[in-house]
């Protein structure tokens, strides 16, 4: 369950999961965090939830997302405590990409699985605030370099969402990068495993 903010429709999520549960469909959430306490995780769990995924950047820009990170990290680490699957998920800009492979390392180290996508390089849907920019994006060399990495930590067990199918074609066709994204568009997702 997906999209703007879950947890804002708080009760009606609860229900909702209550729902799946009496049919026996896993339920999963993504959420940005913020609204997300002990509580709630202990409720969310009881309603039925299976898994749970937190957005959070690599590279925290202002005191707000620094802020937003940490408390995204404290939050992953508690749902560990009561959730069968435990994700991040994180947008990447030009700056974070040699970040990445660091990041998933950490990540792996807690059993945190790690999703990813691209910052867009569109402007995403007619009316939409976002303004995608490709001065955001790296090099086709440095995208390359990190599909690499990527890929060798894929194989050697790191907790990675996208399959090495996708990460072997984003490492021989670096531009897929600039055609894969979620920002402001829907759809092309590259961490479908």
């Amino acid at each position: 369950i997906y999209g703007a903010e879950p947890l804002m429709a708080y009760n009606r999520l609860k229900d909702f999961l209550r729902s799946c549960r009496e049919v026996d469909i896993p339920t999963s959430v993504i959420t940005n965090g913020l609204l997300l306490n002990h509580n709630k995780m202990r409720e969310l769990k009881n309603c039925g939830l299976d898994s749970i995924t937190i957005s959070t950047d690599i590279i925290p820009i202002g005191s707000d997302a620094k802020r937003k990170k940490e408390r995204a990290m404290r939050l992953l680490n508690e749902c560990r405590n009561f959730f069968r699957d435990v994700e991040v998920i994180c947008t990447i800009t030009g700056k974070d990409w040699e970040l990445l492979p660091l990041f998933i390392a950490e990540m792996t180290k807690k059993g945190i699985w790690v999703h990813f996508d691209f910052y867009h390089t569109n402007k995403g849907q007619p009316g939409s605030k976002c303004s995608g920019s490709r001065s955001r994006m790296p090099s086709e060399e440095k995208i390359v370099k990190v599909a690499n990495n990527l890929i060798s930590q894929k194989k050697q067990g790191y907790l990675i969402h996208p399959n090495l199918e996708v990460l072997n074609d984003l490492a021989n066709n670096p531009t897929l990068a600039r055609k894969q994204s979620w920002k402001c568009i829907g759809g092309g997702w590259v961490t479908c495993d």
